[in-house]
């Protein structure tokens, strides 16, 4: 006789593609303050960072910005 500590688990289903909406809803997060960073492709310096995570599939994208952030700027970026 064996003895099972947990819920045995039924097999796995896959999802379909369709219904996941990926960045459907997200969190967005502004550190400003950090030390200065040169970004050596575009020669400009940095000094705040954007962060966007969806919290569907927990994927974060990491955007180098400045602390002068405005909503032009964001529309431009996404």
């Amino acid at each position: 006789m064996r003895i099972y500590y947990y819920k045995l688990y039924k097999k796995l289903s896959s999802i379909s593609s369709k219904d996941l909406q990926f960045f459907k809803t997200i969190t967005i997060d502004f550190i400003t303050n950090i030390l200065l960073a040169k970004n050596l492709y575009i020669e400009k310096i940095n000094n705040a960072i954007l962060i966007l995570v969806d919290k569907l599939i927990k994927h974060a994208i990491y955007i180098a910005t400045i602390k002068k952030f405005n909503t032009k700027i964001f529309a431009k970026l996404l």
